[in-house]
């Protein structure tokens, strides 16, 4: 019953957030120079990330475990240097990445957020693996692009990151 409903609470966290079969915004596809349409798909990527960040501090401030924080607080410093390496990316090719703040699926998301971090330390894992879920499906969508084969590796390395932290939160919640 709980894999059912964590099932569903997963879905609809999916469809608040606006997770659609391509994550990656339309315009990321569909731009017309193929530096644009790498600036656009690490703008999309750094905001993920940007927004997984925010929500690993809220978790942080609601667990009272230091071991448990710890293991999070690596995971936040983890897509704190994803946005660095993309944002670095994204100036070189004469781009400029978002702001360090959330956007309104950001805000969704803190919202899902904020009202899990409020039950259980279980509730706390439910939510960063439902966040962490979300993220390796926009890295995964931003694969599928059109892109330089030097992008693609580093987004395959994020992704291999994200997946990882989705496992490792997985075993966490199991723990607890």
């Amino acid at each position: 019953m709980k894999k059912i409903t964590l099932g569903i609470y997963s879905l609809i966290f999916l469809l608040i957030a606006g997770c659609s079969s391509v994550p990656v915004s339309e315009e990321a596809i569909t731009k017309s120079t193929q530096n644009e349409r790498v600036i656009s798909v690490l703008n999309d990527l750094i905001q993920v990330d940007i927004d997984t960040y925010h929500t690993y501090t809220q978790a942080i401030q609601a667990l009272s475990s230091s071991q448990l924080t710890q293991t999070l607080k690596a995971f936040r410093e983890e897509h704190e240097q994803h946005i660095k390496v993309l944002s670095k990316i994204v100036l070189v090719r004469g781009g400029i990445p978002p702001e360090f703040s959330r956007d309104f699926k950001g805000y969704v998301i803190s919202g899902y957020t904020a009202i899990k971090v409020k039950g259980s330390v279980y509730s706390i894992f439910q939510a960063m693996e439902s966040n962490e879920a979300l993220s390796v499906i926009y890295h995964n969508d931003a694969l599928k692009v059109d892109l330089p084969s030097d992008v693609k590796r580093i987004i395959q390395m994020h992704c291999e990151t994200e997946k990882s932290h989705l496992s490792r939160i997985a075993e966490m919640k199991k723990q607890v």
